[in-house]
């Protein structure tokens, strides 16, 4: 069966931008289309950015990137296990970009974090900074 249109951009995610604060805002582009959502972008600079958004299938994080200013987005990697979502990027004071996001897996499941030295080209290897209780 095919998808419809709006279950398309309902599964996809997008980079809108305001030049007049949030009062009107452009059309929008595309980041990741057909498996996605919870989508989080951190500007770089010099009109780079990235993106991570979740995929909805396999629940994992995958990386996106523009070098035009939002204008166009490229797959970049995959930044995690199935099951760990909803990620938050954030520019730390030394430069370096902190990578949160939620493990769900089964007997992992906490607060996990990634760090990256270079605008998210690596990344370090998964550190968990909170544990679940439950």
């Amino acid at each position: 069966m095919a998808r419809s249109w709006r279950q398309f951009v309902a599964e996809s995610c997008f980079f809108f931008r305001s030049r007049d604060e949030g009062q009107t805002w452009d059309e929008g582009v595309i980041i990741g289309a057909g498996d996605y959502d919870e989508t989080t972008a951190l500007h770089l600079g010099d009109g780079r950015w990235i993106a991570v958004a979740r995929t909805l299938k396999v629940a994992e994080l995958r990386q996106f990137r523009s070098d035009d200013d939002g204008r166009s987005w490229q797959p970049a990697q995959v930044l995690s296990l199935p099951g760990q979502h909803s990620a938050h990027l954030l520019r730390l004071h030394d430069g370096r970009i902190l990578l949160c996001y939620g493990n769900r897996c089964v007997g992992q499941s906490g607060i996990d974090v990634r760090v990256s030295a270079d605008d998210g080209y690596t990344w370090s290897r998964p550190l968990r900074v909170v544990p679940s209780r439950a």
